[in-house]
């Protein structure tokens, strides 16, 4: 997969192919200690996913050796489980930037009481709320049957993928351009789960809400360079560097006369597409 700068990869991924190299990749071990690239990718792919309707979600599953358990859509969550016979994946889609509700879901920054002491953004709860009976009980099926879940999610997404994570512990959480989701109260909730946050280089959507108003980020961060290399908690100055040169080489060297119409690298890199594909070249490399 190549790097996709277009409107259509940004704002409809599911025109867009998933799963692409599931050839050349590990299957997905639950087991694996640490961060595993694959896994990554393989829960990249499982957030591309989820914005596909059901009948293709199921086709796809079945293609890479894994099977629809249950679809969940509301207004605004569209969300699907898929399990083997040793683990589950929870998969929640990210925002449709054609869907008013969940636009609407996204800027309802308010903080909301979650929890006791804890605050998260109004909007995200709301959504989650609507699908969360029949997500917990999916949930509950799968624990009952010993299965290892994991959640994950893109965007909203991932987002969602966290709340859902403070309301039942999963095996691991791992987002993909997850905006920040509640306050310090909240990130504490989720201390005992291993959260592993990629952000891949200039995606502008991880900055959001501020921290200002009183939101942090959950989890440690992986970045995606603007090399295409995976990193673990680099520092302020490198993410800055990083992005910097990012951003100037997109200008310079990508080739924009033949895309036609092109958006920003800041938005470019945080469609899901991009993500699956630097995470595919990044595993590629360590191979």
């Amino acid at each position: 997969m190549q790097y996709d700068s277009s409107q259509e990869a940004l704002y409809h991924p599911e025109s867009r192919p998933v799963f692409a190299w599931v050839d050349r990749m590990p299957r997905f071990d639950p087991a694996s200690p640490g961060l595993s690239l694959a896994n990554v990718w393989w829960l990249a792919n499982a957030s591309h996913l989820a914005y596909y309707d059901a009948g293709r979600v199921a086709l796809e599953l079945d293609r890479v050796g894994l099977q629809l358990r249950a679809c969940f859509s509301t207004e605004c969550v569209q969300a699907y489980v898929a399990a083997d016979d040793a683990f589950a994946i929870l998969a929640f889609r990210g925002t449709q930037c054609d869907e008013f509700a969940d636009l609407k879901a996204d800027v309802d920054i308010r903080l909301a009481t979650f929890q006791g002491r804890a605050e998260v953004h109004r909007g995200f709860l709301a959504a989650l709320d609507e699908a969360w009976q029949a997500i917990d009980e999916t949930l509950q099926a799968a624990a009952a049957q010993g299965l290892s879940t994991w959640y994950t999610g893109h965007s909203l997404g991932a987002a969602l993928a966290t709340l859902a994570a403070a309301r039942r512990s999963p095996a691991g959480l791992v987002t993909f351009a997850s905006p920040r989701v509640g306050n310090a109260e909240f990130a504490k909730l989720l201390e005992g789960v291993t959260v592993q946050r990629v952000v891949n280089c200039a995606d502008v959507v991880v900055t959001l809400p501020t921290q200002s108003m009183g939101y942090q980020h959950v989890g440690a961060l992986h970045f995606i360079t603007s090399g295409g290399r995976l990193l673990i908690c680099p520092s302020a100055s490198h993410l800055l560097w990083s992005k910097a040169v990012g951003i100037c080489r997109y200008w310079i060297t990508f080739p924009w006369f033949r895309q036609g119409f092109l958006v920003a690298r800041s938005l470019a890199d945080h469609s899901i597409t991009n993500y699956t594909a630097a995470l595919a070249q990044a595993a590629a490399r360590r191979a």
